[in-house]
Protein backbone atom coordinates (compact mmCIF):
# COMPACT_ATOMS: atom_id res chain seq x y z
CA UNK A 1 0.00 0.00 0.00
CA UNK A 2 1.37 3.38 -1.03
CA UNK A 3 1.61 6.41 1.27
CA UNK A 4 -1.32 8.05 -0.56
CA UNK A 5 -3.49 4.96 -0.13
CA UNK A 6 -2.57 4.76 3.56
CA UNK A 7 -3.57 8.41 4.05
CA UNK A 8 -6.89 7.86 2.24
CA UNK A 9 -7.60 4.80 4.38
CA UNK A 10 -6.86 6.79 7.56
CA UNK A 11 -9.18 9.60 6.46
CA UNK A 12 -11.90 7.07 5.67
CA UNK A 13 -11.64 5.57 9.16
CA UNK A 14 -11.80 9.04 10.74
CA UNK A 15 -14.85 9.86 8.65
CA UNK A 16 -16.59 6.63 9.62
CA UNK A 17 -15.79 7.12 13.31
CA UNK A 18 -17.15 10.66 13.22
CA UNK A 19 -20.39 9.60 11.52
CA UNK A 20 -20.91 6.83 14.06
CA UNK A 21 -20.18 9.14 17.00
CA UNK A 22 -22.40 11.92 15.66
CA UNK A 23 -25.29 9.59 14.83
CA UNK A 24 -25.16 7.82 18.20
CA UNK A 25 -24.87 11.10 20.09
CA UNK A 26 -27.69 12.80 18.17
CA UNK A 27 -30.02 9.81 18.54
CA UNK A 28 -29.09 9.66 22.23
CA UNK A 29 -30.11 13.30 22.66
CA UNK A 30 -33.42 12.91 20.84
CA UNK A 31 -34.34 9.73 22.73
CA UNK A 32 -33.21 10.95 26.15
CA UNK A 33 -35.01 14.29 25.90
CA UNK A 34 -38.15 12.43 24.86
CA UNK A 35 -38.00 10.15 27.93
CA UNK A 36 -39.30 10.90 31.44
CA UNK A 37 -36.64 12.59 33.58
CA UNK A 38 -38.71 13.03 36.74
CA UNK A 39 -41.84 11.67 38.35
CA UNK A 40 -43.54 13.94 40.88
CA UNK A 41 -46.16 13.01 43.44
CA UNK A 42 -48.68 15.84 43.71
CA UNK A 43 -52.00 16.23 45.58
CA UNK A 44 -55.10 15.91 43.49
CA UNK A 45 -56.76 18.75 45.43
CA UNK A 46 -54.81 21.88 46.32
CA UNK A 47 -54.15 22.13 50.05
CA UNK A 48 -55.12 18.50 50.72
CA UNK A 49 -52.31 15.93 51.30
CA UNK A 50 -54.43 13.09 49.92
CA UNK A 51 -55.31 11.73 47.46
CA UNK A 52 -52.20 12.10 45.30
CA UNK A 53 -51.29 11.37 41.69
CA UNK A 54 -48.07 10.75 39.77
CA UNK A 55 -47.01 13.28 37.14
CA UNK A 56 -44.07 12.60 34.83
CA UNK A 57 -42.08 15.17 32.88
CA UNK A 58 -39.82 14.47 29.92
CA UNK A 59 -36.61 16.31 29.25
CA UNK A 60 -38.43 18.16 26.50
CA UNK A 61 -41.11 19.28 28.97
CA UNK A 62 -38.48 20.66 31.32
CA UNK A 63 -35.81 21.92 28.89
CA UNK A 64 -37.32 22.55 25.49
CA UNK A 65 -34.21 24.07 23.93
CA UNK A 66 -32.18 20.97 24.84
CA UNK A 67 -34.54 18.79 22.83
CA UNK A 68 -34.38 21.22 19.89
CA UNK A 69 -30.57 21.07 19.99
CA UNK A 70 -30.78 17.28 19.76
CA UNK A 71 -32.77 17.52 16.53
CA UNK A 72 -30.26 20.02 15.15
CA UNK A 73 -27.48 17.51 15.89
CA UNK A 74 -29.42 14.76 14.10
CA UNK A 75 -29.90 17.01 11.06
CA UNK A 76 -26.16 17.69 11.10
CA UNK A 77 -25.53 14.07 10.05
CA UNK A 78 -27.10 14.82 6.66
CA UNK A 79 -25.33 18.20 6.61
CA UNK A 80 -21.92 16.57 6.95
CA UNK A 81 -22.70 14.10 4.16
CA UNK A 82 -23.94 16.82 1.81
CA UNK A 83 -21.21 19.43 2.28
CA UNK A 84 -17.46 19.75 1.85
CA UNK A 85 -14.60 22.17 2.60
CA UNK A 86 -15.85 25.35 4.32
CA UNK A 87 -19.49 24.33 4.24
CA UNK A 88 -18.61 21.24 6.21
CA UNK A 89 -16.64 23.31 8.73
CA UNK A 90 -19.71 25.49 9.29
CA UNK A 91 -21.82 22.38 9.87
CA UNK A 92 -19.20 21.22 12.36
CA UNK A 93 -19.39 24.50 14.28
CA UNK A 94 -23.20 24.30 14.43
CA UNK A 95 -22.88 20.70 15.64
CA UNK A 96 -20.55 21.74 18.46
CA UNK A 97 -22.97 24.45 19.59
CA UNK A 98 -25.93 22.05 19.48
CA UNK A 99 -24.09 19.32 21.38
CA UNK A 100 -22.81 21.75 24.01
CA UNK A 101 -26.28 23.27 24.49
CA UNK A 102 -28.00 19.91 24.98
CA UNK A 103 -25.14 18.41 26.99
CA UNK A 104 -24.75 21.30 29.41
CA UNK A 105 -28.51 21.40 29.94
CA UNK A 106 -28.35 17.72 30.86
CA UNK A 107 -25.44 18.18 33.27
CA UNK A 108 -26.97 21.17 35.04
CA UNK A 109 -30.39 19.52 35.37
CA UNK A 110 -29.36 17.75 38.56
CA UNK A 111 -28.75 21.17 40.16
CA UNK A 112 -31.81 22.92 38.72
CA UNK A 113 -34.27 20.03 39.01
CA UNK A 114 -36.47 21.46 41.75
CA UNK A 115 -36.85 24.83 40.03
CA UNK A 116 -37.67 23.21 36.69
CA UNK A 117 -40.24 20.85 38.24
CA UNK A 118 -41.87 23.70 40.16
CA UNK A 119 -42.14 25.72 36.95
CA UNK A 120 -43.64 22.73 35.12
CA UNK A 121 -46.19 22.10 37.92
CA UNK A 122 -47.23 25.73 37.89
CA UNK A 123 -49.23 26.28 41.11
CA UNK A 124 -49.11 22.70 42.40
CA UNK A 125 -46.57 21.65 45.02
CA UNK A 126 -44.90 18.25 44.72
CA UNK A 127 -44.88 16.04 47.81
CA UNK A 128 -41.92 14.12 46.42
CA UNK A 129 -39.84 13.99 43.23
CA UNK A 130 -38.02 10.96 41.79
CA UNK A 131 -35.29 11.48 39.22
CA UNK A 132 -34.47 9.06 36.39
CA UNK A 133 -31.08 8.64 34.73
CA UNK A 134 -32.05 10.04 31.32
CA UNK A 135 -30.46 13.40 32.15
CA UNK A 136 -27.10 11.61 32.34
CA UNK A 137 -27.70 9.97 28.95
CA UNK A 138 -28.39 13.43 27.53
CA UNK A 139 -25.21 14.83 29.05
CA UNK A 140 -23.02 12.01 27.70
CA UNK A 141 -24.70 12.19 24.29
CA UNK A 142 -23.93 15.90 24.22
CA UNK A 143 -20.25 15.13 24.79
CA UNK A 144 -20.32 12.69 21.86
CA UNK A 145 -21.91 15.29 19.58
CA UNK A 146 -19.41 17.97 20.60
CA UNK A 147 -16.51 15.57 19.94
CA UNK A 148 -17.88 14.69 16.51
CA UNK A 149 -18.42 18.37 15.70
CA UNK A 150 -14.84 19.20 16.64
CA UNK A 151 -13.61 16.40 14.37
CA UNK A 152 -15.66 17.86 11.51
CA UNK A 153 -14.30 21.37 12.11
CA UNK A 154 -10.67 20.27 12.28
CA UNK A 155 -10.55 17.43 9.75
CA UNK A 156 -13.77 17.53 7.75
CA UNK A 157 -12.40 19.36 4.71
CA UNK A 158 -10.05 16.48 3.94
CA UNK A 159 -12.73 13.77 4.12
CA UNK A 160 -14.64 12.33 1.14
CA UNK A 161 -18.05 13.69 0.23
CA UNK A 162 -21.15 12.54 -1.59
CA UNK A 163 -20.58 12.49 -5.33
CA UNK A 164 -16.79 12.50 -5.13
CA UNK A 165 -16.58 8.93 -6.44
CA UNK A 166 -18.65 9.84 -9.49
CA UNK A 167 -16.69 13.03 -10.11
CA UNK A 168 -13.45 11.06 -9.95
CA UNK A 169 -14.91 8.40 -12.25
CA UNK A 170 -15.87 11.02 -14.80
CA UNK A 171 -12.45 12.66 -14.62
CA UNK A 172 -10.66 9.33 -15.02
CA UNK A 173 -12.85 8.40 -17.98
CA UNK A 174 -12.19 11.75 -19.63
CA UNK A 175 -8.47 11.36 -19.10
CA UNK A 176 -8.43 7.92 -20.70
CA UNK A 177 -10.52 9.09 -23.65
CA UNK A 178 -8.49 12.23 -24.33
CA UNK A 179 -5.10 10.56 -24.29
CA UNK A 180 -2.65 8.32 -22.46
CA UNK A 181 -3.14 8.43 -18.69
CA UNK A 182 -0.27 9.22 -16.40
CA UNK A 183 0.83 6.75 -13.74
CA UNK A 184 -0.79 8.86 -11.03
CA UNK A 185 -4.12 8.95 -12.91
CA UNK A 186 -4.03 5.18 -13.37
CA UNK A 187 -3.42 4.61 -9.65
CA UNK A 188 -6.19 7.08 -8.73
CA UNK A 189 -8.62 5.27 -11.03
CA UNK A 190 -7.72 1.88 -9.59
CA UNK A 191 -8.06 3.24 -6.06
CA UNK A 192 -11.63 4.30 -6.90
CA UNK A 193 -12.43 0.86 -8.37
CA UNK A 194 -12.31 2.07 -11.99
CA UNK A 195 -10.71 0.12 -14.82
CA UNK A 196 -8.56 2.73 -16.66
CA UNK A 197 -8.43 0.56 -19.79
CA UNK A 198 -12.20 0.30 -20.13
CA UNK A 199 -12.51 3.27 -22.46
CA UNK A 200 -9.77 1.89 -24.74
CA UNK A 201 -11.58 -1.44 -25.05
CA UNK A 202 -14.77 0.39 -25.98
Amino acid sequence: MTLVQTEKSSRGREYGLMLMLLTMGAVGLVVSYGAAWVSATVPVFEGEPTPTTQVSFTGQNLIGFGSAAGWVALTAVAGVLATRTWGRSIVGAITVVAGATAGVAGFTFIFTRDALVSAALDSAVAASVQTNAWWLVAALSGIAVVTAGMMVMLRGRSWPHVGKRYERAGAAGAAVTSGPATAAEVWDALDEGIDPTEAERN
